[in-house]
């Protein structure tokens, strides 16, 4: 019997995946070799870590029950002749939920009228789109920017960032991740572009993390920032949370019918691929969500509780607090690779890691930055030293050195 390996939070699987597969589940980042090596067809989220070395030759059907697609690797199933699949706009509803709440939530705190209120929506894909049409409704302005669709003559009301951004109140950002192209989205919410931005406005964030740097949000501290994804997710540093007006766990598109709609996707994608008859497509309820009113909206989305919660739950974490010292000034692409090195000489059982706040100000004439990394461990209550361009970190236990 051919197998299907898919990941555990996956909503209706048993009754929308293709007939005469065993199913196996597996939880986490990372799917367990035993299940790996008798994979016919894969089912993932974006949490998960796929090694294209590690792939098994009977694999025939990747799909991911997202919308991006860049925690694959395309080009290595591409080349094995591996079909894949994605679940655009199966949360699309739940994110503009999810945006249209925060915007509310912001308003009510900031004193601010909801009626009039102009909103710059970059990306016009299905999340743009339904959350200008839903926040039209409700009487907000809206403008819109998405260079790449406007080239292929499907966005019509596309406005010229520079004239977009000086004109809004909140900008929210509906992309997918891309580091090729003409209009590549890594970084694209740079201090430089959102320069014009005025004081006091909102900035959105339910897409992708690494559209804007941490740097970014600590050179706008006039702006505040909502963010349901973080630039080195799922890492949340002490310095952004304290940061942002708004934070939350990467739930903007969590709702059941939203899960239930980017599984069916998936499994009907799989369905074509093996000349099978694909599902029947639920309509989610949008006709009655389209007319939903900001009370309404604001009610069904407990963004506030869930903020609390998420700081709440960061502050209780008591760990030792560790200083890394090396010879280079820190920059955020490096200070990546630092924590990569230090989490290399640990288990996965034994810590999970987020990195704060940097500290710049050392009195070193070559070693001028330091870095700080709080790790959760069991059992530990080592040091880190000192390393040499990241070459050589040396943990210091009680009983014991090693160096990596």
């Amino acid at each position: 019997m051919p197998v299907l390996v898919a990941d555990q939070d996956l909503v209706g699987l048993e009754v929308l995946s293709p007939p005469g597969f065993e199913i196996l589940r597996y939880g986490g980042r990372t799917i367990p070799e035993r299940m790996l090596e008798v994979a016919d067809a894969l089912y993932v989220r974006s949490t998960v870590q796929l090694d294209p070395v590690s792939l098994p030759a009977g694999l025939h059907f990747v799909g991911t029950a997202t919308i991006g697609t860049e925690h694959l690797p395309l080009d290595a199933l591409r080349t094995r002749g591996i079909a894949v699949a994605n679940a655009p706009g199966c949360n699309a509803l739940a994110v503009t939920d999810y945006v249209l709440a925060t915007i509310a939530r912001w308003a009510a705190d900031r004193n601010r009228d909801l009626k009039g209120l102009r909103i710059g929506i970059v990306g016009y894909g299905q999340i743009g789109q339904r959350l200008a049409a839903r926040a039209r409704t409700l009487g907000c302005q809206v403008m819109i920017s998405d260079p790449p669709a406007a080239e292929r003559q499907q966005c019509p009301e596309d406005q010229p960032w520079d004239q977009m951004i000086a004109a809004i109140d909140v900008l929210s950002v509906h992309v997918p991740l891309t580091t090729t192209g003409d209009w590549p989205t890594l970084g694209m919410l740079s201090p430089a572009r959102l320069a014009a931005m005025r004081s006091g406005g909102l900035v959105v964030n339910a897409a992708r993390g690494r559209l804007l740097a941490t740097t970014t949000i600590m050179q706008r501290p006039d702006l505040d920032w909502a963010l349901d994804v973080f630039p080195e997710e799922p890492y949340l540093s002490d310095s952004l949370l304290s940061a942002v007006w708004q934070v939350s766990p990467h739930i903007a598109g969590h709702s059941l019918a939203g899960k239930w709609r980017g599984t069916q996707l998936v499994a009907d994608a799989h369905r074509r691929h093996l000349s099978l008859p694909v599902t029947q497509v639920p309509t989610e309820g949008a006709s009655t969500q389209d007319r939903a009113t900001w009370d309404e909206i604001l009610s069904c989305c407990g963004l506030a509780q869930e903020d609390r919660r998420l700081r709440e739950a960061l502050r209780r974490v008591d760990v030792p607090l560790l200083a890394v010292r090396h010879s280079i000034e820190l920059v955020e692409p490096m200070c990546c690779a630092l924590r990569a090195s230090v989490i290399s000489g640990l288990s996965p059982e034994m810590l999970q890691c987020t990195h704060s706040a940097l500290y710049f100000g050392g009195t070193w004439r070559a070693q001028h930055a330091t870095a700080f990394t709080r790790v959760v461990s069991t059992g530990w209550t080592g040091t880190i030293v000192d390393d040499s361009r990241f070459g050589s970190i040396r943990f210091e236990y009680a009983d014991a050195s090693r160096t990596l």
